[in-house]
């Protein structure tokens, strides 16, 4: 229970940005709200047999639907109710984007598209998908791109933010661009994924991270997005 507690929607494997927030408008915002689910709200919500998968999984045991092969990764989040500031917004932008390039960094792995979703508190959804023909990995990049995205959406209360990278392939196949920059990216960003090994995730941050503290708290790992 204290585990569940710790994880969100999209650190099981099997819930990715988009079926969480699907699972938000039916008001499951977190793994102890589907855990606490009945049947019938999840068969709403999932509309299909994933309802019983979940309901059975979450309670020990697996029916194997899931192949544990990661087709994307990314992180979402539920602002406070109250409502925040669009400066508190970027911030909370900036960590989603440094824990979604720390993940793809664990699992050795670069994207070729990125993933915007925002939820308004008025019940509106905006989503845009944006696919690239360079590798996406680092934090600065993943940022920058979804920060671009958010700007062409309504400045709205906000309810959740999803931020999603795919169509992920394994990061030996990177190819560096001898011409430009990205051979000095992937060496800072080795050299700072070995520090944030030995003393913890974000022991070195972006400035756009600061404030950020108390917004997406680390969760346990329970399996990357498919």
């Amino acid at each position: 229970w204290e585990v569940y507690q710790k994880l969100e929607l999209t650190d099981l494997t099997g819930i990715a940005t988009k079926t969480a927030t699907r699972l938000n408008i039916s008001g499951i915002e977190s793994v102890i709200d589907l855990y606490q689910a009945n049947p019938k709200k999840l068969q709403g919500a999932f509309k299909s047999i994933f309802a019983t998968h979940w309901y059975r999984r979450l309670r020990g045991y697996d029916s194997g639907l899931f192949s544990e092969k990661t087709k994307s990764i990314g992180h979402t989040y539920t602002l406070p109710g109250s409502g925040s500031s669009y400066s508190e917004v970027e911030t909370i932008l900036a960590k989603l984007a440094e824990k979604v390039s720390i993940r793809l960094q664990r699992g050795s792995f670069f994207a070729h598209g990125l993933h915007l979703g925002v939820y308004y508190q008025s019940r509106q959804f905006h989503h845009k998908s944006f696919s690239l023909d360079r590798a996406l990995y680092h934090s600065s990049d993943i940022y920058k791109l979804a920060s671009q995205i958010l700007g062409t959406f309504p400045k709205l209360p906000i309810r959740n933010l999803s931020l999603t990278c795919f169509s992920l392939a394994s990061a030996s196949l990177l190819q560096l661009d001898l011409f430009g920059d990205e051979d000095k990216k992937a060496k800072i960003n080795t050299s700072l994924g070995s520090l944030k090994s030995r003393w913890g995730s974000f022991v070195v941050f972006p400035g756009s991270m600061l404030g950020s503290q108390n917004h997406a708290p680390d969760a346990i790992g329970f399996g990357a997005s498919s």
